[in-house]
């Protein structure tokens, strides 16, 4: 969330937020962050601070798109991950797995989802149009 983030809800607020201790390996000794203030300004504190925290969702990606999403030498890929700032993570092609994760806040998901979304529905209208095929009876 960074500093700056915390303070500006903190003032914005009016409550206190103090988050887990680190240990020495810098991870947080327990996961819990506590809130201190009137239950209605604590909920709208912890709803904002939610908002600024990245979160990884799992999308629906048929496989028989990766590659096309993916683009020559990661390009395509690349690509969306700078535009709507989220990493994206691909299944290996010998996964069979329809399942890609993408991390970033939530409205950088939701654009990113959109963007799949067109592309695919492009790439159908490409592939509809470039089928060519005859039936003999």
């Amino acid at each position: 969330l960074g500093g700056r983030n915390v303070r500006s809800l903190t003032e914005e607020h009016n409550v206190e937020i103090n988050f887990p201790k680190r240990g020495r390996d810098n991870t947080a000794t327990e996961e819990i962050v506590t809130i201190k203030g009137l239950a209605a300004n604590c909920e709208a504190a912890k709803e904002a601070m939610l908002a600024l925290a990245p979160r990884e969702e799992i999308l629906t990606v048929p496989a028989q798109y990766h590659r096309f999403l993916i683009g020559s030498g990661g390009n395509a890929v690349r690509q969306l991950m700078d535009e709507f700032d989220v990493k994206i993570k691909f299944p290996r092609s010998d996964a069979n797995s329809d399942e890609v994760k993408v991390r970033g806040l939530p409205e950088n998901i939701e654009g990113v989802r959109a963007a799949i979304d067109d592309r695919m529905e492009e790439l159908k209208e490409e592939m509809a149009a470039n089928f060519k095929g005859e039936a003999k009876i």
